[in-house]
């Protein structure tokens, strides 16, 4: 997987998850590591500071980078990104860290924006537990988004035609 040459956010507003942030940001340079806290005004190396909430925030950067991966509880996030989700052809790969890295969680765009191969990349900088949802990886099966977007594929009604052809796959229909 190359990753220098995407836009890549990690948010935290926790100091365990900053501690975490700067333990991915070292492995990952191209990174920017926000740690967003409200009243909090500092200067420290490799960490961007934001005085601002979470829900204020991440609007000023969802349609700036492909992944954002977010430390901290999924209930947070899901409440935070759930005005701004669009459609999994323009939204940022989404992943989700508890702030001790012991899960790493695709939780938006795991197969057109690519957050399923950076959950197992990141699992395995970290030595974490990768946790992916979508039915065709789960049951082991190439899905037809994903060969479409290795092969930089055009199909009409692309949206109708994956999830047809992806349900029909882990199925066994095919």
């Amino acid at each position: 997987m190359s990753i220098e040459d995407k836009k890549i956010a990690i948010l935290s507003i926790s100091r365990n998850g900053k501690a975490l942030g700067l333990k991915i940001k070292r492995k990952i340079s191209n990174a920017h590591l926000y740690y967003v806290k409200k009243d909090v005004v500092e200067d420290e190396d490799n960490v961007i500071y934001i005085n601002k909430k979470l829900k204020e925030f991440v609007p000023e950067i969802f349609g700036e980078y492909d992944y954002i991966i977010f430390i901290m509880a999924c209930g947070i996030v899901v409440r935070t990104i759930a005005p701004l989700i669009e459609n999994k052809f323009s939204d940022p790969a989404i992943l989700v860290s508890d702030e001790k890295g012991k899960n790493i969680i695709s939780l938006l765009s795991g197969h057109m924006g690519g957050a399923n191969e950076m959950t197992l990349f990141i699992s395995n900088l970290l030595n974490s537990n990768p946790v992916i949802t979508t039915a065709t990886d789960v049951n082991d099966k190439s899905s037809l988004d994903m060969i479409a977007k290795k092969l930089n594929a055009h199909i009409y009604d692309f949206r109708n035609k994956v999830l047809k052809i992806n349900s029909m796959l882990v199925n066994d229909e095919v």
